[in-house]
């Protein structure tokens, strides 16, 4: 049980459960107690707005010991950089990613207990995911952080570019929803529509992916499907 009640109590807590009468307790629950300062008093940064050129991250700043302190040193670590270096600071918003929220929640609202990175706490879930990551911050971490290689920053620049490549590839092959049905027989598309349907807007049925498209136009896409993980950030792109 997680809790931090002396161990005696403990003891006599779960022999009090149906079933557990005789029960022994091998490793009773813990927990650790550490004092915090108030996150309202630092910048967007994590730099102390009392004392200049002091950064802050971590429990320290009234979040969990895992990855919202881990996420903060990144970012704490970064910014104590640029400030030596006399650079602007290097800021995510909430847009950006999940690092934004927390930092944003911590010094903007504050908190009373332990806070913790849920995904309940950021409003642009849907676009902020692992797949995309690169798009959102990479070119940024490269440009105006200097975290990033230039190994990392170019295979991000190549995704990027083949990523819009098709995008505009899927866009420009239109046909009717009849003729979509029959091409692709075993995907559950309407005939009832009017409209024309890219392959782009095709992609987003279950039953329809990259390969798919590339056997019945292996000239403009077979390329993509090749390369899996753009086949599968396509596949993403199309439910957008």
């Amino acid at each position: 049980m997680s809790m931090t009640l002396p161990s005696e109590i403990q003891e006599k807590l779960i022999t009090h459960i149906r079933g557990l009468e005789k029960a022994k307790i091998v490793q009773p629950g813990y927990g650790v107690q550490y004092d915090f300062l108030d996150p309202r008093q630092l910048t967007a940064s994590l730099e102390s707005r009392l004392v200049q050129r002091l950064f802050f991250a971590g429990q320290i700043n009234g979040t969990t010991g895992y990855e919202e302190a881990a996420a903060q040193g990144i970012i704490a670590g970064i910014n104590a950089g640029l400030r030596v270096k006399g650079k602007p600071p290097f800021i995510v918003s909430r847009t950006e990613g999940y690092i934004g929220v927390l930092i944003d929640d911590l010094t903007t609202l504050g908190t009373t207990e332990p806070y913790r990175m849920f995904t309940s706490r950021v409003e642009f879930r849907m676009s902020l995911r692992p797949d995309n990551a690169d798009s959102r911050l990479t070119f940024r971490g490269y440009t105006e952080a200097g975290c990033v290689s230039e190994e990392r920053y170019d295979r991000a620049s190549r995704m990027n570019a083949t990523l819009e490549e098709g995008i505009e590839a899927l866009k420009a092959i239109e046909f009717s929803c009849t003729k979509w049905a029959q091409l692709i027989p075993e995907a559950t598309i309407s005939t009832q529509r009017s409209s024309l349907l890219s392959a782009l807007d095709v992609l987003q049925y279950q039953e329809v992916n990259m390969e798919t498209l590339a056997r019945i136009f292996p000239e403009p896409l077979k390329k993509f499907a090749e390369w899996r993980q753009l086949a599968q950030r396509l596949k993403i792109e199309g439910k957008e």
